[in-house]
């Protein structure tokens, strides 16, 4: 009998925890500071909200209890090395580039384009692949001097440290490249990041636009993610129109490479640039 108690006991306090984790999850969905946390600082400008059709960005339910905690200033996000640490940015293993750019030689003729900006260009892998192969005018953009430090050194002083939040006086370039940015800008922010793309493209805009969250643990990142569909139909809000026959062939062609990021291959669009 009293073993028996012992088991009813046991199974009462575990499905108690259970019931208590679920509650704790619960109450992680409807926390009301969770929306008043994007209300107060992750809200679209009224321009974004005209062209993109609703006031904020994706919800990351578990933003709010992520670390390190972000903080604003002018509802710009304080970055600092400990919510994009030099370790975890730094990618040691170039063949996602390699890969990247070989399928930039079978999407475009690279013969015929004269120049490359690579915003958000990280160590700038493409960049020397582009200069050391084709004579291209090559230019990287990148907001961390340890991404600049870790370049190859024949491509070190083409990477310029800029906030993309902030108004760029940039030359225009005919092909611009954009992956793994938009998701990462705050809403706050995205009217200067579109706004310096289009005065930086000339022909063709390559880019990416997360719909997604790092994993639970991860850090809060991703603060402007956006459903395919609404990344593309805000891009064409500015001069830009989705060439259907070149993200095809892009998407197409990436497909034959193993190390090529699977989360490029969800959103990667080409953009033409239109007058």
């Amino acid at each position: 009998m009293l073993l028996y108690l012992k088991k009813i006991i046991k199974k009462l306090l575990n499905l108690t925890k259970t019931l208590f984790g679920y509650f704790l999850e619960f109450f992680k969905l409807i926390n009301p500071y969770l929306y008043f946390f994007y209300y107060k600082n992750l809200k679209f400008s009224k321009n974004i909200e005209k062209r993109i059709g609703f006031k904020y960005p994706l919800i990351d339910k578990q933003i709010i209890y992520r670390k390190p905690k972000l903080e604003f200033e002018n509802k710009l996000i304080i970055l600092n090395e400990e919510l994009y640490t030099e370790k975890g940015e730094i990618r040691e293993d170039a063949s996602p580039y390699s890969e990247y750019f070989d399928i930039l030689k079978k999407t475009f003729d690279l013969n015929n384009i004269n120049s490359f900006l690579d915003v958000g260009c990280s160590t700038g892998w493409i960049l020397y692949h582009l200069k050391k192969d084709y004579q291209i005018d090559v230019c990287g953009l990148e907001y961390f001097e340890y991404q600049k430090e870790n370049a190859h050194i024949s491509i070190r002083e083409k990477i310029l440290i800029k906030d993309l939040r902030e108004k760029i006086e940039l030359d225009k370039f005919e092909i611009v490249n954009c992956t793994e940015v938009g998701e990462h800008i705050e809403p706050a922010a995205l009217d200067n990041f579109l706004e310096n793309l289009n005065n930086f493209t000339k022909k063709y805009l390559i880019m990416t636009w997360s719909s997604t969250f790092p994993p639970t643990g991860g850090p809060p990142q991703h603060v402007s993610s956006l459903e395919y569909n609404d990344f593309v139909n805000l891009l064409e809000t500015y001069d830009f129109k989705k060439n259907n026959d070149l993200t095809k062939k892009f998407v197409e062609n990436s497909k034959n490479y193993e190390n090529f990021y699977y989360w490029w291959r969800d959103s990667i669009t080409v953009f033409e640039k239109v007058d």
